[in-house]
């Protein structure tokens, strides 16, 4: 494995239906003999999965049984069928996630020459999802925004709610960049360093409205569309355009 790489693993208390899901750099074993050291309930490992992100593959196992925590965190509550499902679910999206994201990365420092190529019909597929997909995140994101902000506004200046949420302070500082480059711009210019990258920018057209065009004739469709607006527009006109002066001077050349 990688220097990245570990196992991510399930211990089981008892025969309950109670789960601890973390990840380790050792073996799961060496893992559970650690954890039950000094611990009245007996650990028992259910299962181990060698992964090359252990740290993503537990965030995203942590996210599918979010509903299953126990109260004190720590734990899950989760029947093992479901437990195995979700494993199975996660190690599934991970193994596509994992080979596509190492090449997206590679070639996200690769500067781009000026070539734009036509969509396949898999790529045309891809992209109504993935706008579909971020429409819904942003309605989510705001709806998550609005509860959380509720939350926020009932515990006021107490530290939380009870078995809801804690709003605790922070300390935090940093350096202020923007003074730093005027007070010591020589200083400030001989400690920056290259971090260009790539930006994935997505194209905001109807796809199915122009399905099957080129890039030319979606550009010649919209310049028609926007003509004929135009033309529109200036049936409804009763007398010729003004022109810019007669817009902005008097009579006498002076502005209005």
């Amino acid at each position: 494995m990688s220097n990245d790489s570990g196992r991510v693993y399930c211990l089981r208390v008892g025969f309950l239906n109670r789960f601890k899901i973390g990840k380790t750099r050792n073996s799961a074993e060496e893992r559970r003999r650690d954890l039950s050291t000094g611990s009245a309930e007996k650990l028992v490992l259910y299962r181990e999965i060698e992964t090359e992100d252990p740290a993503y593959l537990e965030r995203y196992i942590h996210a599918l049984l979010d509903d299953k925590r126990a109260e004190n965190g720590e734990f899950f509550n989760v029947a093992a069928p479901e437990l195995d499902a979700a494993l199975d679910e996660a190690q599934t999206f991970f193994r596509e996630y994992s080979s596509t994201h190492c090449r997206a990365e590679a070639l996200k420092r690769k500067k781009p020459d000026e070539t734009m190529i036509e969509p396949s019909e898999e790529m045309r597929g891809v992209y109504r999802g993935l706008r579909a997909l971020e429409q819904q995140r942003f309605l989510l994101d705001e709806r998550i925004a609005v509860l959380r902000d509720r939350i926020k506004v009932v515990i006021g200046e107490k530290r939380g709610i009870n078995d809801v949420a804690s709003w605790d302070w922070v300390e935090r500082s940093r350096p202020d960049l923007v003074r730093f480059k005027a007070e010591q711009p020589e200083l400030y210019a001989r400690y920056q360093r290259d971090d260009s990258y790539r930006v994935l920018r997505l194209a905001r057209f109807d796809l199915a409205r122009n399905e099957g065009q080129t890039e030319g004739e979606r550009d010649a469709q919209e310049q028609e569309e926007l003509l004929a607006i135009a033309g529109c527009a200036a049936a409804h006109v009763e007398r010729p355009y003004l022109d810019h002066a007669e817009l902005l001077y008097d009579e006498h050349g002076l502005p209005e």
